[in-house]
């Protein structure tokens, strides 16, 4: 995840996006550093979008929408089945600013 941060830094407004289809729950620790480290960090880079790659119904659907809920006091969120369709809603919104 660290890795990610240094290629925002090099990318401006690039888009962060996760592929939560095979994630299993994270812990209390996970969370607390993914709150308190990982999203000021990524604001820090400028990135403005963080998708997520999720099937329609998710086992997981709790755990996002706590992740969700957070990510969007700073970011955009997107969700889509696929990294394609990530990438295609986000030229759509582009393109009507």
């Amino acid at each position: 995840m660290t890795f990610s941060l240094e290629l925002l830094r090099e990318h401006k407004d690039s888009a962060f996006i996760v592929d939560a289809r095979n994630v299993f729950e994270d812990t209390k620790e996970e969370v607390e550093w993914g709150f308190d480290y990982f999203l000021p960090e990524l604001k820090k880079t400028g990135c403005k979008i963080w998708g997520f790659i999720l099937p329609e119904v998710s086992d997981i659907e709790g755990e996002i929408d706590l992740w969700t809920r957070e990510i969007e006091k700073n970011f955009q969120v997107i969700r889509a089945e696929s990294y394609s369709d990530i990438l295609s809603k986000i030229k759509h919104k582009k393109d009507r600013s």
